[in-house]
């Protein structure tokens, strides 16, 4: 009779997920595993209906009483379209209070089920051309193990409303780890550490790589403009010099086939930060002295690398505002300006 339920939670095993078979071919008989992490299994009594929905079951209505059907406007019928059915939010928090991670899922009735991968979420740059709420989000690194709570929520018209009180779980480490880290929380605070660089590092990658074609795009738009000033052209020229130097602090040269056939030269930020994400994303182990050191070279160098994008960026707006001055031709990132003759 309840609207919504959300029923105990078993306590969560933490442990690094393996697969794979190998060349047994068909002598291996493998089965589906439980699913990883603190299973949620919730009811749901009904979903509330879209409009597009109510405006159906009113028409069908409307036609099985031999009623005369109104024709929705297209606006009507374009907000409809617009509209995002409903969906549940699963909020988890640590036992401080405080929220760890949120999981969106597509409501639907009846008994249903979702996992939580015990990890933080992940920190890669974002690209969506849509918003599906029923998407798997990616996730970032383990959290710590102990108490955790989860409640539930539903957004409808995008007003959120919580369904359910919160319920605790434990997330329990499987001690079956041949090195496992002696000092846990200081494992995760590192991993945490590093996952917020590495989360403004991939941001910085993204525009660093961005650049690259919105450079061309400006000196083909500053080749086509009649009447530009030689200064503006040479400021280009700067600017496209400035790129390389810090696309190469941040990517170095690139390898053909493999890193290793690389000659000695300076390790870019990428790769020095991928080194330390890469040993962390399937181990619970200590966190090594090399990472260590590798962390503080990258707290020298990152911050100075993302002052001259910083500056980079600047200079590309000044320069863009005076392109638009000039009558140049549009270019990524540009606001057109027009002045009504």
């Amino acid at each position: 009779e309840k609207d919504a339920h959300l029923f105990p939670v078993k306590d969560a095993w933490m442990y690094i997920e393996k697969g794979g078979k190998r060349s047994m071919g068909h002598t291996y008989y493998t089965a589906p595993n439980p699913e990883f992490g603190a299973t949620f299994t919730y009811f749901m009594n009904e979903v509330p209906k879209t409009d597009k929905q109510l405006r159906q079951e009113k028409e069908k209505e409307l036609f099985k009483n031999g009623e005369f059907i109104p024709q929705p406007s297209w606006k009507e019928l374009e907000d409809e379209k617009l509209e995002i059915a409903p969906y549940l939010v699963f909020t988890i928090k640590d036992k401080d209070g405080e929220e760890i991670r949120k999981l969106t899922k597509n409501a639907k009735k009846g008994i249903n089920r979702l996992s939580w991968d015990l990890k933080f979420p992940s920190v890669q740059p974002i690209k969506k051309k849509e918003f599906k709420p029923g998407d798997k989000s990616p996730s970032g690194m383990f959290v710590m193990p102990g108490k955790y709570m989860v409640e539930m929520g539903i957004v409808t018209k995008g007003k959120y409303e919580m369904l359910t009180e919160p319920v605790e779980f434990n997330a329990i480490p499987l001690n079956n780890t041949t090195l496992p880290a002696e000092n846990r929380e200081e494992l995760v605070a590192f991993q945490q550490k590093v996952s917020r660089m590495l989360k403004a590092i991939q941001g910085s990658l993204q525009l660093v790589n961005s650049y690259t074609d919105k450079l061309a795009s400006i000196k083909t738009a500053l080749t086509q403009t009649p009447g530009v000033d030689s200064n503006l052209s040479n400021r280009v020229k700067e600017l496209i010099r400035e790129h390389r130097e810090i696309d190469f602090l941040f990517n170095g040269v690139a390898a053909r086939a493999s890193w290793e056939e690389i000659p000695p030269a300076q390790i870019p930020i990428a790769k020095r930060i991928n080194s330390i994400v890469g040993a962390h994303w399937a181990s619970t182990s200590g966190v090594t002295q090399t990472q260590k050191e590798q962390f503080e070279i990258l707290k020298e160098e990152f911050p100075t690398a993302l002052k001259q994008l910083q500056q980079l960026a600047d200079k590309m707006d000044k320069v863009q505002s005076e392109l638009e001055s000039n009558g140049a031709p549009w270019t990524p990132g540009r606001i057109p300006t027009y002045k009504v003759e």
